[in-house]
């Protein structure tokens, strides 16, 4: 998933710097978060009930991620490159180490 969505920045126009393009904690985080809104309605529900489901749920918000990690270090260069623990409260989904 991460080169494609480093090739897919290049691809458009956006570079993948320390401020900008692909961003390791997010990927992850959010990775995290489908696997598991997965996992809650199994193999039988179509994948559009799945996505209209997490969408839906606080995991659809842009500002999610804010619960667990403070801005500063989620927007960090060091959260961009490479998985970062959160620092507020440990993420629900999924298991601790990516």
């Amino acid at each position: 998933m991460p080169n494609w969505i480093r090739r897919y920045n290049e691809a458009s126009g956006v570079a993948n710097t320390e401020t900008t393009g692909y961003h390791e904690t997010i990927t992850r985080a959010s990775i995290r978060a489908a696997h598991h809104m997965l996992g809650l309605h199994g193999e039988a529900v179509l994948l559009h009930e799945v996505l209209e489901s997490l969408m839906a749920s606080e995991l659809g918000r842009s500002d999610w991620l804010l619960r667990y990690w403070s801005q500063p270090l989620l927007f960090s260069a060091q959260a961009r490159k490479r998985w970062i623990e959160p620092d507020l409260k440990g993420l629900p989904y999924g298991r601790n180490q990516p």
